[in-house]
């Protein structure tokens, strides 16, 4: 943010986390902090497709989290693309730091069913959320963000009266655009499926975790967001907004497949 192309016409020198922040916007920070945390982790074609993976849905994330938050008003939509792009930054973290035997450990306990954040706890000693949380406390990085880190797989904490309502408001934005995503991503294909219908592609750490439609769910974001999930031309947006991202990972989706 001090270079050039950022720097105002005082030229004076920012040397803290918010003011860099201020000075980039939600937009730039959010995709510089993710590529200085995905550069070549290693050689392993297998980790080179688990980071192309967290990079789509992170920034799928983002992009619906934006248009949710653009139709509702009730959340800023940089904020919202912040909290989609970096909700997730914990799992760049453990790719970067563990050894490849941990990861083959982590990668076999999923494959075996269990739960992404059991798994890890049991094979690492902690979650990509701890990890995720770590990093926005040492980045200094704004308090919702981290809060929205610390609550972005436990939806049901949405109701509880003590969150503040803006924390609310982006857990909310995050947990239905998870929804809208593996809904279009057709989530019912399990591991051996998306294998025999993709031989070339290798499945990724986390990739089988879904999420679960809270049984009001749809009611709860009419009330609190003033969305209507049900308005078509909501859906057709966020459906050709994918869809138009899907075209920049031809090794994730291959042309003839979108």
């Amino acid at each position: 943010c001090n270079s050039s192309i950022y720097a105002g016409a005082s030229g004076e020198e920012v040397s803290n986390i918010p003011l860099a922040i201020a000075r980039l916007g939600f937009d730039e920070t959010s995709s510089i902090i993710f590529r200085s945390l995905a550069p070549d982790l290693g050689n392993s074609e297998q980790k080179k497709m688990e980071i192309r993976h967290i990079w789509f849905h992170s920034q799928a994330i983002a992009m619906l989290s934006r248009v949710l938050a653009e139709s509702s008003r009730q959340l800023s939509r940089n904020e919202a693309t912040l909290v989609g792009m970096l909700h997730d930054i914990g799992k760049l973290v453990i790719l970067h730091i563990e050894s490849e035997q941990q990861l083959d450990q982590l990668r076999a306990r999923m494959d075996g069913g269990m739960l992404s954040l059991a798994a890890e706890h049991e094979v690492l000693g902690y979650t990509h959320i701890d990890a995720g949380r770590m990093l926005a406390l040492h980045w200094r990085l704004p308090k919702q963000v981290q809060q929205s880190i610390a609550f972005h797989h436990h939806p049901a904490a949405i109701k509880t009266a003590n969150i503040p309502e803006s924390l609310r408001h982006a857990m909310l934005t995050l947990h239905v655009a998870h929804l809208i995503l593996q809904c279009h991503l057709n989530p019912t294909e399990d591991t051996e499926e998306r294998l025999n219908n993709h031989p070339s592609k290798i499945p990724s750490i986390w990739q089988s975790h879904q999420r679960t439609c809270l049984h009001d769910t749809l009611r709860f974001v009419q009330r609190e967001m003033f969305v209507s999930l049900d308005r078509e031309s909501l859906l057709r947006q966020m459906i050709v907004e994918i869809q138009r991202l899907k075209l920049s990972f031809p090794d994730l989706f291959p042309v003839e497949e979108t």
